[in-house]
């Protein structure tokens, strides 16, 4: 049963979860020895409303913490969680079409299609995917934060892979920026991609076509 309840919950909400009651638990045992003493130093009547007091915030914490654990327990588990090399390629990818403006329609559908092949995804799940890496994409300040997960998790095959994915949508609007290709660059930097590999990549799928250069 507790298992079944932990894996609900998913480990970000069960540890924030863990950690109030602990802060609570804390607070209520502050409130009981301080109400010990001061009943030491004041008449019985005032000792009676101060433990009164602390019985009913215990118990207004205990129903918000209940409700919280209703709550949660009803609720749909996130399908990638934030250890999830899905996501952070996913991230990557959705930085990559937005760093010079807004994503052109062609740069989205590519995005979906790479996502769904890759990842072996159906259109409900891509959609999951595509808004869970916008958020967290929002959140970061660094390339790190992905590449590193991406390191830790996926082989020197993969990530190369995932170097090719960035390409496949660099060229999906037959237009290349500058900012674009150093992204690329420095996130196959940081995925321990060589550049004779990166450059390779590219050629491959690029091909034999001719693509304008942004103007500066």
């Amino acid at each position: 049963m507790s298992h079944r309840r932990s894996s609900l919950l998913g480990p970000g909400l069960a540890h924030e979860i863990v950690k109030e009651v602990l802060a609570f638990l804390r607070l209520s045992r502050f409130l009981f020895i301080r109400g010990a003493n001061f009943g030491l130093e004041t008449r019985g009547g005032e000792a009676a409303s101060l433990k009164a007091l602390v019985h009913a915030l215990i118990l207004d914490k205990l129903r918000q913490i209940v409700a919280e654990l209703a709550s949660a327990s009803g609720s749909v588990p996130r399908r990638f969680d934030d250890n999830d090399y899905r996501l952070a390629a996913a991230a990557l990818l959705v930085h990559l079409i937005s760093i010079d403006g807004d994503a052109s329609a062609k740069e989205q559908e590519k995005l979906r299609s790479l996502l769904a092949s890759r990842f072996d995804l159906d259109d409900a799940a891509v959609g999951e995917l595509i808004e869970a890496a916008k958020r967290v994409e929002g959140e970061s300040v660094d390339l790190y934060r992905f590449t590193s997960l991406i390191m830790r998790s996926v082989d020197e095959q993969g990530r190369a892979r995932i170097v090719e994915m960035m390409w496949e949508l660099v060229y999906a609007d037959d237009h290349i920026s500058e900012f674009e290709e150093s992204m690329v660059w420095r996130s196959a930097d940081l995925l321990g991609v060589s550049s004779n590999e990166r450059i390779a990549l590219r050629n491959r799928v690029a091909g034999n076509r001719i693509v304008p250069k942004a103007a500066n």
